[in-house]
């Protein structure tokens, strides 16, 4: 699991772990059963990180797991990364959209508690819009789109006050994952067209989340080929970043349009692919979760059912 800006995985040596609690309010307190390694100790982890971060006064942080791994002598570290500025609040939803992503969103209440009450304190729309998209997409992960809309909605009306580009094309993209999630599928690809192409926004990680969706959107509204073309294009990048869940998510795709075109070869191949893929994900310590998530539970079900059908490869 990779948790960008709000925390930092950290590979260190292994060996006995004592959890010891942080008072620092910014973060809600560590669950002690995310503490299975044996080594390195919170308190070794806190000594690394203030030699190699102790000269900034604004950056905070907390322990929030050491995992066992599979490899010999190696723990997985998980710190939540926070600042006594602005930025804080940005950390905190960066985390919360990570345990999220990661099936994990009953966890990120109490961050985006804290990073809309940050956000309203110091009056940033765009936080405030971030937070508010980040709680709507724990309720889609949930399955629950109506939860949703009010959220997205919201986080719309602030990202357009707020004003800035990548803010607006992420409000964007969440109104339109709603129409897909509601059904509304000619609805969500009109919404998602003017996302996807040169000079939309900066953020590669956004615009291929836009091309995935829009690709997603055309296989409902019967486009098959132009699917395609958007998931060929988004498969190399995602694999190349790491982008795993992504990835899946991809291959998946393309067997449902592959399915539905009528080539049941390529379907059954990359069906497979998306399976294996999610299995090796939800194996790694802090992942176990992924298919609580409904969208990934119902590819994941998706394509070990239109695997089985076939039984062998044609």
């Amino acid at each position: 699991m990779t948790l960008l800006a709000a925390s930092s995985l950290i590979a260190l040596g292994a060996a006995a772990q004592k959890v010891v609690q942080s008072n620092n309010s910014m973060f809600p307190a560590p669950d002690p059963s995310n503490f299975t390694a044996a080594k390195p100790t919170v308190d070794e982890v806190n000594a690394f990180l203030k030699a190699s971060w102790g000269y900034d006064e604004n950056r905070v942080w907390q322990v929030q797991a050491i995992l066992k791994t599979p490899v010999p002598g190696v723990s997985k570290v998980i710190v939540a990364l926070g600042d006594k500025s602005g930025n804080a609040a940005a950390s905190l939803v960066n985390l919360a959209q990570t345990l999220a992503r990661a099936g994990r969103g009953d966890e990120a209440g109490p961050y985006l508690d804290q990073a809309e009450t940050l956000a309203r304190d110091l009056k940033d729309a765009e936080i405030g819009a971030q937070a508010l998209g980040a709680r709507g997409e724990v309720a889609l992960y949930r399955g629950d789109p109506a939860a949703a809309a009010p959220l997205f909605q919201r986080a719309m009306a602030l990202a357009a006050q707020a004003g800035g580009r990548d803010v607006i094309v992420a409000a964007k993209l969440d109104l339109a994952r709603l129409a897909l999630a509601q059904g509304r599928a000619a609805d969500a690809v009109a919404r998602l067209k003017p996302l996807v192409g040169d000079g939309v926004t900066a953020d590669r990680n956004l615009a291929s989340q836009c091309a995935v969706y829009l690709a997603e959107a055309l296989i409902a509204t019967r486009e098959y080929a132009k699917a395609h073309q958007f998931l060929q294009a988004a498969a190399a990048p995602a694999e190349k970043s790491g982008m795993r869940l992504r990835l899946a998510r991809i291959y998946y795709l393309q067997g449902t349009a592959s399915r539905l075109s009528g080539n049941s070869g390529d379907a059954w191949n990359e069906y497979r692919q998306a399976a294996a893929l999610l299995n090796s994900v939800r194996s790694e310590p802090g992942d176990e979760n992924i298919l609580r998530r409904a969208d990934l539970k119902a590819a994941f079900d998706d394509c070990n059912r239109w695997v089985g059908a076939t039984g062998v490869k044609p």
